[in-house]
């Protein structure tokens, strides 16, 4: 009898674990990816990034994302780029909670770094640059004025827009990019596409975002190059493609393109 309860209760805190309930955020427990930069205009490969997040606990929505680049970015050229960033759900979206990059040489020198600290009970963002030597060289505070994501989270904090595109609460959010500077960005689905991707075709969903510029938004539309997002058109909205800025206003206009990806853990082994 106590062997039959027993395994009783493994098969129930097996099925639990089976059918756990999905991220609201579309979060995998574990996602690898690897995207391929290039150079819309020369049509030529500028660099190669690696992105993986993971789960820090079963019970805990919270995420780390890695992401380590090699290539070329914005003035830089033959560097490499690794960050770490730190993200949990609220509310069904994401919310950073910190990201830290640092760029190198290709001897492994460091060049600069960045880090965000989002501040939630203050309602403050902070902001600081560092040298080659690690040393603080400047620094800004940024109010929390509403959902705000950065430049490592974006791609991923948009599947929730994505989603509830029809949805009012999900028309703009805050970007807090490595200028430093906070836009308001306004977000709309223009449509689909197929993509032809080294994963395969994929049917996709097309986003289309703008910073919110006030009486200046018809004027800068025709003048500043336009930002994409493409998510294939299935229940998991897997980010696929960006197009846009590489950095900042006068950065290369790029097109970032997935090029692998992997949604199971290696860390996790069955038992023998």
């Amino acid at each position: 009898m106590k062997k039959i309860l027993l395994l009783s209760l493994i098969f129930a805190s097996g099925t639990q674990l089976l059918f756990a309930e999905p991220s609201s955020a579309l979060m995998r427990d574990y996602e690898k990816i690897k995207v391929i930069y290039y150079d819309t205009k020369t049509k030529e490969e500028r660099a190669e990034l690696t992105y993986e997040i993971s789960k820090k606990s079963p019970d805990k929505p919270i995420y780390l994302l890695t992401r380590y680049g090699k290539g070329s970015c914005d003035k830089f050229k033959e560097i490499s780029w690794d960050t770490l960033a730190e993200i949990s759900e609220k509310n069904g979206r994401l919310q950073v909670l910190s990201s830290k990059c640092s760029a190198r040489d290709k001897n492994g020198h460091m060049i600069l770094g960045y880090e965000k600290i989002f501040d939630y009970v203050k309602a403050k963002i902070y902001w600081t640059q560092f040298d080659k030597n690690g040393k603080p060289t400047k620094k800004a505070t940024f109010p929390i004025k509403g959902v705000t994501t950065d430049d490592v989270t974006m791609a991923f904090f948009l599947k929730a827009y994505v989603k509830h595109h029809n949805e009012p609460g999900y028309k703009n959010f805050y970007l807090l990019t490595n200028e430093p500077k906070l836009y308001k960005v306004n977000f709309k689905l223009v449509g689909t596409e197929t993509l032809e991707l080294p994963i395969g075709k994929k049917r996709a969903l097309k986003i289309k975002t703008t910073a919110d510029m006030g009486i200046v938004d018809d004027i800068l539309d025709k003048y500043v190059p336009h930002t994409y997002f493409w998510y294939e058109d299935s229940p998991d909205l897997q980010w696929l493609q960006y197009q846009g800025l590489e950095t900042s206003l006068n950065s290369d206009y790029v097109i970032a393109s997935i090029a692998e990806l992997e949604t199971s853990s290696p860390h996790l082994t069955s038992a023998p």
